[in-house]
C-alpha cells in the first residue's frame, strides 16, 4: 500500500511539474479571489493536522501505509501554502506561480522517493540494529543460563514480520533433549519480547569444564 501511495504521489508530482513549466513558457500568472485564498489558507492547517494524525497513527501501529498517507496530506498542505503565497505576490511577479509549482513538484518527488525507498527496503529485508542485537543477547542470556556463546546472529525484517537465526552453544555432555528444551524456551522468550520467529542451531561448547 505504501508503494502504491508513493507511486501515485510521483504521478501527481509529474503533473505539477508539467503544468508549472507550461505556465512559465506561456507567461501565465494566477489570480485568486479573497474567498479562494481563505479556503486554501484553511486547507493548510486542516491538511497538516491530518498529516500529523496519520503519521502519529502510523508510528503507533507501525504502518508504513499510514506514514505514506501522512506525507500525502503534508504535500497537500505545502502546496496550499505555496498557492496562498503565489496568490498574494502573483500580481507583481507573474512567474511566481509556475516557479512555486516546480518547487511543490520537487517536494512531492522527494516524498514519493522516500516512501518507495522505505517500503521496498522493508519488503526486501532489513538488517537489525546494534541495540536490537544487544536486547536479543540479554534475553538469551537470561533465559538460557546453561548455554554459552551466541554467534552467527542474523535478524531480518520483512514488513511487520521478523526472522531471527542464531547459533547457541551448549556443554557437549548435555543431553540433546535438555538442549532442545532450553532452545525452545529461548524461542518463546524472544517471540514474547520482540515478536520474532527464531531458528536456533545447537553447537557444542568449546573449552568447557563439562566437556572433559
Amino acid at each position: 500500500a505504501a508503494i502504491v501511495i508513493g507511486t501515485l504521489l510521483a504521478v501527481v508530482g509529474a503533473g505539477f511539474l508539467q503544468e508549472s513549466i507550461r505556465r512559465l513558457i506561456h507567461f501565465q500568472s494566477a489570480t485568486f479571489s479573497t474567498f479562494a485564498i481563505a479556503v486554501f489558507l484553511s486547507s493548510v492547517f486542516l491538511k497538516e493536522a491530518l498529516a500529523q494524525f496519520s503519521m502519529w497513527a502510523g508510528r503507533k501501529v507501525h504502518s508504513m501505509a499510514l506514514m505514506a498517507d501522512g506525507w500525502h496530506h503534508r504535500s497537500d498542505a505545502i502546496a496550499s501554502a505555496l498557492i496562498v503565497a503565489g496568490a498574494i505576490v502573483g500580481g507583481r511577479l507573474w512567474w511566481i506561480d509556475g516557479t512555486l509549482g516546480i518547487g511543490v513538484s520537487l517536494l512531492i518527488f522527494y516524498a514519493a522517493f522516500d516512501i518507495i525507498r522505505s517500503a521496498t527496503s522493508a519488503s526486501l529485508g532489513e538488517a537489525h540494529s546494534t541495540d536490537m542485537e544487544q536486547r536479543i543477547r540479554d534475553i538469551v542470556a537470561a533465559t538460557a543460563a546453561d548455554a554459552g556463546d551466541i554467534h552467527h546472529l542474523h535478524l531480518h525484517r520483512y514488513g511487520n514480520h521478523a526472522e531471527l537465526t542464531l547459533h547457541l552453544c551448549f556443554p557437549p555432555r548435555m543431553k540433546i533433549e535438555d538442549a532442545h528444551t532450553i532452545s525452545a524456551r529461548v524461542k518463546y522468550a524472544l517471540k514474547d519480547a520482540l515478536g520474532v520467529e527464531t531458528t536456533i542451531h545447537l553447537e557444542p561448547m568449546k573449552n568447557s569444564p563439562r566437556s572433559k
